[in-house]
């Protein structure tokens, strides 16, 4: 579940495998009446430190980021980051994406940036034009970059989360672009 939380360290346990995966951008939704489709968002990165010090029975904070959801405003519209904090401020971060600001066609990129011993880079969303609406980024994959979407298709092919297909708006609300899938950050779809 998205948000801030706490892990114990078991008795016995000095070394942890830890994982993040960011939250995918939102999808651009529509806030005008025009029948153009709007842009779908990237997916979010990933990071994995794979020997992170910990101290048994000590209590640990985490946080999953949550994905980008577009509203009118776009006070939520980018995906969170995801972060585990070990022993002398080592870090796990999973980089969340950007999202597609309302009634926009061009799609963002893939997350970049996260920090571990390895990373791997969200896809792109894939542009609105004037008959469809993009599809969402893949979320970055254990071992390779996410995809990126095309045309209204959300981003798919490795392990990382899917991006979202996208969606259809009609006046007063209706369906917007799919959400992307766990594990991973997937990029939600536009609408159009």
């Amino acid at each position: 579940a998205a948000g801030a939380s706490t892990w114990t360290a078991p008795a016995g346990v000095t070394v942890v495998q830890v994982e993040c995966w960011g939250g995918g951008g939102g999808g651009s939704n529509a806030v005008t009446t025009n029948n153009t489709g709007r842009g779908g968002a990237g997916g979010g990165g990933y990071a994995i430190r794979t020997a992170m010090a910990v101290t048994p029975t000590t209590v640990y904070n985490y946080t999953v980021g949550a994905g980008g959801i577009s509203t009118a405003t776009d006070s939520t519209l980018n995906g969170g980051d995801s972060t585990f904090t070990g022993n002398a401020g080592v870090q796990c971060i999973g980089k969340g994406a950007t999202g597609v600001a309302v009634s926009t066609t061009t799609a963002t990129a893939g997350a970049t940036g996260s920090t571990g011993d390895t990373t791997h880079d969200g896809g792109a969303g894939a542009n609105g034009v004037t008959t469809t609406a993009g599809g969402g980024g893949e979320g970055a994959a254990t071992g390779a970059n996410g995809n990126a979407a095309s045309g209204s298709a959300g981003g798919t092919g490795t392990d990382g989360g899917n991006g979202g297909a996208a969606g259809t708006c009609s006046s007063g609300g209706g369906a917007v672009g799919a959400v992307g899938t766990q594990p991973g950050g997937g990029g939600a779809g536009g609408c159009r």
